[in-house]
């Protein structure tokens, strides 16, 4: 997801096989990835940048999560930058490096796909706990992709699922949700509580429902607030707290 952002992406999509249990896929469009820079995406630099204004150090490592996918799994990147002449699919090996390459013979817009399949290959012991806890990992997985979508306002982010790539080939996909284009960060944000509002509570008229926020310096509170004609009360039903960080991400 980090990568996407950085590479200027305005269309996103992350695409399960089977929750997960047979891999998944983020495709994105945006700048692609040079020539150059294929054979380091896995190398892991441990350098993190300090802000010295705010005294702190970023989050995880460059080539960080790209290193741990190739230890781990089978890890294929599809990409198309400006200087490229055509695309390119790259294999890594478990060090990371460069196993294959070589010419994408599919039709490939400027951007870049990364296929993860064989999810803990190289370790058994993972291998049987992430597949005795896949509904789990996956639970958490839509929550961190949910928080995500909150800022997408200005971007397309679909979520969608198959059992394998090869429905996926023929079209047999089934879309999760969808999020974006939208004017502004407040009516977007609203738009997804309502989503979830009404997968939660399916038999309650929207016309009982009201929604409020409130904007702090550093805070998005939201809340949605039932009322109950006749005898006036109100209970609360989401209420959900957003913090925005300086790079404008959300946690």
């Amino acid at each position: 997801m980090e990568n996407a952002l950085d590479s200027n992406a305005e269309n996103i999509e992350i695409r399960f096989y089977r929750k997960g249990l047979n891999g998944f896929d983020i495709i994105y469009d945006g700048d692609g990835i040079s020539d150059a820079e294929l054979p380091l995406i896995c190398k892991c630099m441990p350098m993190r940048e300090r802000n010295e204004i705010y005294k702190t150090r970023s989050i995880g490592y460059r080539g960080e999560a790209f290193n741990s996918i190739a230890k781990s799994s089978s890890l294929t990147v599809i990409t198309k930058s400006d200087d490229s002449e055509f695309p390119w699919k790259v294999k890594y090996n478990v060090k990371g490096e460069i196993s294959n390459i070589e010419q994408y013979d599919k039709c490939f817009n400027q951007g870049t796909t990364i296929q993860v399949r064989d999810i803990h290959k190289n370790n058994e012991a993972h291998r049987k706990k992430f597949f005795a806890t896949i509904p789990v990992c996956f639970e958490s997985t839509m929550a961190l992709l949910t928080t995500y979508s909150y800022r997408f306002y200005d971007r397309t982010l679909v979520v969608s699922q198959a059992l394998k790539s090869e429905d996926a080939d023929k079209g047999n996909i089934q879309e999760i949700f969808r999020t974006g284009n939208s004017p502004n960060f407040f009516p977007h944000v609203i738009s997804i509580l309502k989503n979830q509002f009404r997968n939660s509570y399916p038999n309650m008229k929207e016309s009982m429902v009201e929604w409020e926020h409130s904007f702090y310096p550093d805070t998005i509170s939201i809340r949605c607030i039932q009322s109950r004609p006749g005898n006036h009360k109100h209970a609360l039903l989401i209420k959900k707290c957003l913090h925005i960080f300086l790079n404008g991400r959300p946690a």
